[in-house]
């Protein structure tokens, strides 16, 4: 495992990796040193530190020859229900590298059921979650309903939230639960199904 980013290099990692999924190109050092209020030697400085604790790799002369590395990787900790309510995160049950998600996911959870399948999360898919606990009225959420653990559509009715299902056979979770994430994607592999 990596030695941990100091907080200005996680921040200038952050940039790298937005600019990336944002326009598909890496930022030059310039572009870096602009977006932090530092000289392109100090930008520079930052990237070689990154690149020392293995999260990023530099190709010489090239301005924007980053390429990111299996450094960043994503635990897949366990599953989580699209129907009746399961959530298993007891171990982690492999890791997937940063190609493979969306920009802030935490963890990986492993979907069972079919109750998402209307906004295209299937039996067997990896839903991608960023460890928080709210959400907007919408979002898709993981959430934990008497200690087990659903994904389902957040809504606000009245004064109130409940959890839905995007396939008409299941009816809204109206009891207490309690938001756990969000999800931010997911990750299909046809060859692994």
């Amino acid at each position: 495992m990596p030695i941990q980013p100091t907080p200005k290099q996680q921040r200038i990692l952050d940039f790298i990796v937005d600019r990336f999924q944002e326009s598909g190109l890496y930022p030059t050092l310039r572009e870096i040193g602009r977006r932090f209020g530092v000289s392109v030697g100090t930008a520079q400085d930052q990237v070689r530190a990154l690149g020392d604790k293995g999260f990023i790799k530099r190709q010489a002369g090239l301005a924007r020859g980053f390429i990111l590395t299996e450094a960043l990787q994503i635990p897949i900790l366990g599953r989580v229900s699209a129907g009746a309510g399961l959530l298993a995160m007891d171990r982690v049950e492999a890791h997937y590298g940063f190609k493979d998600f969306v920009f802030g996911t935490d963890y990986l959870l492993r979907v069972k059921g079919d109750s998402m399948e209307g906004d295209g999360i299937l039996d067997g898919d990896l839903v991608q979650v960023r460890r928080q606990p709210t959400a907007s009225d919408g979002e898709i959420v993981v959430a934990l309903v008497e200690d087990e653990g659903v994904v389902k559509r957040l809504r606000r009715v009245g004064r109130s939230y409940q959890l839905e299902s995007s396939n008409p056979r299941y009816p809204p979770i109206t009891r207490a639960f309690q938001v756990v994430g969000k999800v931010l994607g997911l990750v299909r592999r046809y060859n692994n199904r």
